[in-house]
């Protein structure tokens, strides 16, 4: 995430195109356009398909579920439960809990050879159920030990911490104080 700290303004102009939609047009419409174009690129010469292409049939698979359940729901008369129960709310109010998730992961740090000074660990509950929820708050724990299943990485956590291994200063208790570091107000 680079460009931080931004002004108070840019934040706010931000976080209207999430609730508005936008930024989701914009990542729906590049994803789409991605996948087709790897789809077709990544065969190997004897028809076989990779493991990226693989995650690209992966994708598309949740693409098409979402077709599924709106056919379904169309068919049960409520159709409009998919565009207000699902697709609103993932393209607005998700827009903006995974924009202020990915500040606090990496906003304002520069790429540094050693992982823990260039993400950051949140513990806050009640935070962290909106934001992260599965463990991705144990952001440096997570860049540090990458092939740990989600649900250890509190221990990964409450192990580094006893041996005094992460770094007080990318260490939160919220991502209030982050954002408040992150954007200026004048």
């Amino acid at each position: 995430v680079a460009g931080y700290p931004i002004s108070l303004r840019a934040f706010l102009i931000k976080i209207l195109r999430d609730i508005l939609g936008f930024s989701y047009l914009k990542f729906f419409g590049s994803y789409l356009s991605r996948q087709w174009e790897n789809l077709l690129a990544n065969y190997n010469r004897e028809g076989k398909a990779s493991a990226y292409t693989n995650l690209n049939i992966a994708r598309l698979l949740s693409v098409f579920m979402n077709i599924v359940l709106a056919a379904i729901l169309w068919a049960c008369g409520a159709v409009w439960a998919y565009f207000f129960l699902w697709l609103l709310p993932i393209a607005t109010v998700l827009q903006v809990l995974l924009r202020i998730r990915v500040i606090g992961e990496h906003a304002g740090y520069q790429n540094h050879i050693d992982q823990r000074f260039s993400a950051r660990t949140i513990i806050n509950p009640w935070q962290t159920f909106f934001f992260s929820p599965n463990g991705v708050h144990y952001h440096i724990e997570h860049h540090l030990y990458p092939n740990i299943p989600w649900y250890n990485l509190s221990k990964v956590h409450s192990l580094m911490r006893a041996r005094g291994a992460l770094p007080a200063e990318n260490f939160y208790t919220g991502y209030g104080k982050i954002i408040r570091e992150l954007v200026r107000i004048n």
